[in-house]
């Protein structure tokens, strides 16, 4: 991503701030990389740019939808943190490879006392009806 005039030609040719990042990106430009390059090409803010590189990636469809949704996990790791703090133990729970929820628990003895935080995902669901399931064959 180091040719600087070949975008350049690009963008004279008609090419979007959008069409800059994501040839950028195609050639191994990095998120910081492609920002400063439609700054200095189209002379955008550094707002405007790193909106720009988020909508080319698809990360958000504007920088105030992206950055909202940083929201409900920074929310969550300022819990576990808080709650690690007055001596609960973290785990990931995982189910077909995905990190379906995070379990807070006071040890890891059996049986488990805790709190379960599921995220919302299709895999969260599958983990559900199977433990259920799994459940229920147990105690009939």
């Amino acid at each position: 991503m180091d040719d600087f005039q070949k975008y350049k030609e690009f963008a004279d040719q008609g090419a979007t701030p959008n069409d800059i990042s994501l040839a950028a990106k195609a050639e191994g430009g990095h998120f910081i990389e492609r920002i400063k390059l439609v700054r200095q090409i189209f002379g955008l803010s550094l707002k405007e740019a790193k909106e720009v590189t988020i909508v080319a990636d698809g990360l958000g469809t504007s920088l105030d939808d992206y950055q909202a949704k940083l929201i409900p996990g920074l929310k969550l790791a300022f819990y576990i943190e808080e709650q690690e703090d007055k001596g609960k133990l973290f785990a990931e729970i995982l189910w077909n490879d995905t990190i379906v929820g995070v379990g807070l628990f006071d040890d890891f003895s059996f049986p488990v006392s805790g709190e379960w935080i599921p995220f919302n995902t299709l895999e969260t669901a599958s983990f559900w009806m199977r433990s259920i399931l799994m459940v229920k064959l147990k105690w009939n």
